[in-house]
């Protein structure tokens, strides 16, 4: 009822305090665009809303804008009400996804210590700081964020992600130690990029070549029971030896990793002649070497 009759009168005859709840309304009845159009005009109308520039960052960030978008919310959340952790999380989000790590801790650091941030929240955000520590270097200090973060929860990403430190500082025994003590996050739909690590991190062990082989064959297995039985019956198609053969590859990795460097070399010496070639990417960062693979595919 509300929204009806907000809308049948002028939104600028609405004060900044209604324009939010309106905005907050809307949002909840999933009309995103109109949310965040209502929320910058609550902005623009009291720029002294805390709420206003905080909530239309977060619609920003659903919304899928670039974080260089939803930062300019987020600092202005900041400038009113620099102690509050809502949008120094928001903040250091948008910079640590802009690569400005060292200015990500500094806002991490502010949140961490606000006594209202608890539980699993306040070790996510224990988690994200070590997050942009471990890409600065700052190994030890890293360190101490995740175990901090565990302390309060143990999480798939923070004991995947002290695993990873461990075994990048040569130390793989201790980060094996540490993803065999929660097995059960490493099942699939739980914590499969702990799993996959600790696959990866086995082959630089002295685990014996067949113990390896059968853990990933185990691992396997345990994705084909989820897919059904297995099935040999395509349909037949008939042979068209002028057809040029059409080839789709898909990967998360179309990005500056190791799998693109098997990759394009592929795609490069692949025949165009004979080829039709399709890439399908679900890389989440895409940088240099993703251009470099769009330029490569047909």
């Amino acid at each position: 009822s509300f929204i009806r009759g907000a809308m049948a009168s002028r939104l600028d005859e609405l004060d900044g305090s209604s324009l939010v709840k309106l905005g907050l309304q809307l949002q909840a009845g999933g009309r995103l665009q109109e949310a965040a159009a209502v929320m910058s005009r609550a902005c623009k109308k009291a720029p002294e809303l805390y709420d206003a520039h905080l909530f239309l960052g977060h619609l920003l960030c659903d919304l899928k804008h670039p974080p260089a978008v939803a930062l300019q919310s987020y600092q202005r959340a900041v400038d009113v009400e620099p102690s509050r952790h809502e949008a120094q999380v928001g903040l250091a989000w948008a910079k640590q996804e802009l690569g400005r790590h060292s200015e990500a801790v500094e806002h991490y650091e502010i949140a961490v210590k606000c006594e209202r941030l608890k539980g699993e929240s306040l070790a996510d955000c224990h988690c994200n700081l070590a997050n942009s520590l471990a890409e600065l270097f700052e190994t030890r200090r890293a360190e101490d964020a995740y175990l901090r973060s565990l302390q309060i929860t143990e999480t798939p990403e923070a004991l995947n992600n002290l695993a990873k430190l461990f075994a990048e500082q040569g130390d793989v025994d201790r980060a094996l130690s540490l993803l065999r003590r929660r097995q059960d996050l490493c099942m699939p739909g739980g914590g499969s990029r702990m799993q996959q690590n600790m696959l990866m991190m086995l082959n630089y062990t002295d685990t014996p070549v067949q113990e390896v082989y059968e853990a990933h064959r185990s691992w396997g297995e345990q994705f084909c029971k989820q897919l059904g039985p297995a099935t040999d019956s395509w349909p037949e198609l008939a042979p068209q030896p002028d057809r040029k053969l059409r080839v789709g590859y898909i990967s998360p990795d179309f990005k500056s990793h190791s799998t693109a460097y098997f990759a394009q070399c592929l795609l490069e010496h692949q025949d165009p002649e004979l080829f039709d070639v399709f890439l399908y990417s679900n890389t989440l960062k895409e940088d240099a070497t993703t251009a470099t693979f769009k330029r490569l595919a047909t």
